[in-house]
């Protein structure tokens, strides 16, 4: 199993990195950890990217150099950091199998209010799973419909202690859909 973390932030806080510094014992999991760069380098398994992007994306700017790479990876899990960004994760479905799962983490951000709404509905719609700190927290975003009730929503701990029976149930449901 291949799980890549993705993070289309410039810079990220760190404690958004303590789910994949968890030390796995199983070592059919392959981590990789995708990060936006002012250069490109590798250290281990991070990969760091350029793109023709400023610091910060814009929701409108589409990053295919980093969506390119992540394809590259070939992952069985794409883990996307932050939710302010819906439409990169339909941009990246463009580029990755059909087969694999896409989990994105609620890091703090708001849900997008009146005629911005149906955006952030429409690219979170591709997501196969969220991760909430609590389950409360993602009540808001299930109200307003920016996550439906059929999109699972797991709390960061048992997302994980739990990644590969979470993996393979999503995968599961996504199987069963098709």
């Amino acid at each position: 199993m291949h799980i890549v973390f993705v993070h289309f932030h410039f810079l990220f806080n760190n404690q958004f990195c303590e789910i994949y510094n968890n030390n796995f014992d199983n070592s059919s999991i392959k981590i990789s950890i995708i990060q936006r760069s002012n250069k490109n380098f590798t250290e281990g398994n991070r990969y760091y990217i350029k793109d023709e992007f400023n610091h910060e994306l814009g929701w409108w700017q589409n990053p295919d150099i980093m969506n390119e790479y992540i394809a590259k990876l070939n992952p069985d899990m794409v883990y996307i950091f932050g939710l302010n960004l819906p439409l990169h994760f339909r941009w990246l479905k463009h580029h990755i199998s059909s087969h694999t799962i896409v989990i994105a983490q609620h890091c703090g951000e708001d849900f997008w209010i009146q005629k911005n709404l149906w955006l952030q509905q429409f690219g979170l719609r591709v997501v196969n799973g969220f991760v909430f700190t609590s389950q409360k927290d993602a009540i808001t975003w299930k109200k307003c419909a920016a996550i439906l009730d059929s999109q699972p929503v797991f709390k960061l701990n048992e997302f994980k202690n739990k990644m590969i029976n979470i993996y393979n149930r999503l995968l599961n449901i996504k199987m069963t859909s098709e």
